[in-house]
């Protein structure tokens, strides 16, 4: 096994060596793929028992590398398709293919390019297993939800790509579904690139949306596109950008299913909120979320195909993000609780910003100590699910304590050490 080989139609893969059986060498293509990815053998440990085993228990990093440099990659066909699809492994490396499929070309022989390809050779149609790319969409919003899926975004791309080619060479009822699924591969992609404070790439993402709507001609794809475009502008605090979004979207939100409805409902009186000078403004956006909460109350709305997650204890933290704004902290703070109590630690991506939200209450009130100790906590969850959006929001909460009476505080001081090593490890300018 001491020759090495280029794998693939056009040599594009490797160069691994050839295992006795004819494949390329499993644990070679495993570290390779894991490697660009930019995982370390920890990290895909823990995914990947996360999704083989039922006490979603991690495996090590020890055991991963094993499994790389003794070739002794899981010999059962389940446990391979998901190393496959967590890494974005075509099938034909890792043994999930025929052996007609894979392509061989010594390595230091020249690798032929699809342009170069003589003329007289046939483009192979092109096959993509739908299903699968659920299951990894489904398996990467549970990241999301759960922890975190930024590892993930250039298989997310990758896979955008593959299903707008695909969709432009079949056409029909199959181009439709794909279609139809690359609307919530935008929508996650979306979602990922604001919590990493990509905000270039989450607005060329709705555009995408915003066209595949047209297409499909659904209105609630579009009423979505928009909604999540003007919380993207409402992140980077481009309020009036924001409420010109919502303005396009609620025509389509008020006919549409409850839990777009509700998300928009809620939204509109988040933006509105933040944008109210007076007395009826402030009520106007407050009426919003009342028209929300009419449609959340008590519901359970499970997510649907717009991507929208609704639920009451989301509610009132959105509800108590408007009130902070509108200068009511002593109102926002029982809601505040209320959040807290629905949304606990084990809903990581989630919790970390109904905390946040506490501290800015206790900025408000002047508990200066209480919002110090709260923010460290916080730092530890925003490195833990890697958030970059909730690291800068602890920045902002650091600045603010810069500029109290309580900036000369030794915890103060830890804070500001502590949050300079959480933006160096993520890379956060």
């Amino acid at each position: 096994m001491n020759e090495l080989f280029y794998w693939g139609e056009d040599g594009q893969y490797g160069p691994y060596h050839r295992q006795d059986n004819g494949w390329p060498h499993a644990g070679e293509v495993m570290r390779d793929f894991r490697q660009q990815k930019g995982m370390s053998a920890g990290e895909l440990g823990e995914v990947y028992g996360r999704v083989t085993h039922k006490e979603q228990q991690p495996v090590s990093a020890r055991r991963m590398q094993q499994m790389e440099a003794e070739n002794d990659v899981p010999a059962d066909i389940e446990r391979r398709r998901a190393l496959a699809s967590l890494l974005d492994i075509p099938p034909f490396l890792f043994g999930l293919a025929s052996l007609e499929d894979v392509g061989m070309q010594p390595a230091g022989t020249q690798q032929v390019s699809p342009a170069s390809r003589p003329a007289t050779q046939s483009k192979k149609s092109m096959v993509v297993d739908l299903e699968d790319y659920n299951k990894f969409l489904t398996f990467c919003w549970a990241q999301h939800y759960n922890n975190t899926a930024h590892t993930f975004v250039s298989s997310l791309h990758k896979r955008i790509r593959t299903l707008e080619a695909f969709a432009q060479e079949v056409g029909g009822p199959q181009a439709e579904q794909a279609k139809n699924l690359l609307c919530p591969y935008h929508f996650l992609a979306i979602d990922i690139a604001r919590d990493q404070r990509h905000y270039g790439m989450a607005f060329n993402h709705v555009n995408s949306l915003i066209g595949l709507a047209q297409e499909l001609s659904k209105e609630d794809i579009l009423a979505t596109a928009l909604l999540r475009c003007g919380l993207t502008n409402y992140e980077k605090r481009n309020y009036g950008a924001a409420a010109f979004n919502l303005k396009q979207a609620l025509p389509f939100v008020e006919q549409a299913r409850p839990q777009l409805k509700g998300y928009g409902l809620q939204t509109a009186g988040l933006v509105l909120s933040h944008m109210a000078t007076t007395e009826q403004e402030k009520a106007f956006a407050l009426k919003k979320m009342d028209e929300a909460y009419t449609i959340i109350r008590g519901n359970t709305l499970e997510e649907d195909g717009s991507c929208v997650k609704v639920t009451e204890g989301w509610y009132y933290f959105v509800r108590s993000k408007a009130l902070i704004a509108q200068g009511r902290p002593k109102d926002a703070q029982h809601l505040s609780k209320q959040a807290e109590r629905s949304i606990g630690p084990d809903q990581p991506r989630r919790y970390i910003f109904v905390e946040i939200n506490q501290i800015y209450i206790y900025l408000a009130l002047g508990y200066l100590p209480v919002a110090t100790a709260a923010a460290l906590h916080i730092l530890e969850i925003a490195e833990a699910i890697s958030s970059k959006h909730a690291v800068l929001q602890v920045a902002a909460i650091y600045k603010r304590l810069r500029t109290s009476e309580y900036k000369n505080h030794v915890d103060v001081a830890e804070l500001g050490l502590k949050l300079g090593q959480v933006k160096a490890r993520l890379s956060i300018v």
